[in-house]
């Protein structure tokens, strides 16, 4: 058996809800004031069971919280999806889908800052014959630590992709294709110390590097004068690096010099 609490009056009216915690129940109790002869002879309570409006409230509530950390899964799965559809799912960089997205930011940027952007076009020396000789599950630890070298010395680590099997391209912002090279001597220390305990030898990597706006005006130009580069480095006897302005070709004497597309 429970007892209501008492009831203090505001004003002229007061609402207020109780509940009965040994039963279990809900209910309103409405307070009117009673008067006679414009003087208060009492008050009159109306004392309403509410507990089924309660009790759906209840459950609309809960509804309403099982739909909002619903919402939240599907928005964070959502974003897992369109994560992994920009990465590499054995390095974990980003892939060429990110970087043909990034591709007018990343130029709007360095136009913007006036500052050089670098590509650096790397590829791996004699894959086929690390797979071939060695197994592809030692090929992918190969293409996983020259993953994570080219992610510790690069920053941010969107400036990273991999285009395709052993090929990767590095974005430099603010270093000339000159400046460009030590870093890359940097990586290939790196990538000598990471792989040292394989028992698979030395592995080495051939990069070609061209800049905006010294080589390039723009992507096609620019990534096209790397690539360039880099077989030009492979040609020459593989790990090693050239810039664009070491292999690009000469204008013949007495002729007119092209201005750079």
């Amino acid at each position: 058996r429970e007892t209501l609490p008492r009831l203090r009056l505001a004003g002229e009216e007061r609402r207020t809800e109780l509940l009965i915690e040994a039963a279990g129940r809900h209910y309103e109790v409405e307070a009117v004031p009673l008067t006679h002869r414009e003087r208060r002879a009492g008050r009159l309570l109306l004392l309403r069971d509410v507990t089924r409006r309660v009790q759906a409230e209840t459950r609309l509530q809960e509804a309403l919280a099982a739909l909002r950390t619903q919402l939240d899964d599907n928005l964070k799965l959502q974003q897992q999806l369109r994560e992994q559809a920009v990465r590499d799912p054995l390095t974990g960089l980003h892939n060429r889908r990110f970087f043909e997205q990034m591709k007018p930011l990343l130029l709007a940027e360095a136009r913007q800052a006036g500052k050089p952007l670098t590509a650096v076009m790397l590829d791996l020396d004699h894959f086929k014959r690390l797979n071939d000789t060695h197994g592809h599950q030692t090929a992918d630890v190969v293409l996983q630590r020259l993953a994570a070298v080219l992610l510790r010395g690069t920053r941010p680590a969107s400036d990273v992709f991999r285009l395709g099997g052993e090929e990767f391209l590095v974005l430099l912002t603010g270093l000339t294709a000159r400046q460009a090279q030590p870093r890359i001597e940097d990586w290939r220390a790196m990538l000598d110390e990471e792989v040292s305990g394989l028992g698979i030898g030395r592995v080495t990597f051939s990069a070609g590097i061209a800049s905006y706006p010294a080589d390039a005006a723009g992507w096609e130009d620019l990534l096209r004068r790397a690539d360039t580069a880099l077989y030009a480095a492979k040609l020459a006897g593989r790990a090693r690096s050239c810039c664009w302005e070491e292999v690009r070709p000469q204008p013949m004497a007495n002729q007119p010099v092209q201005a750079t597309a």
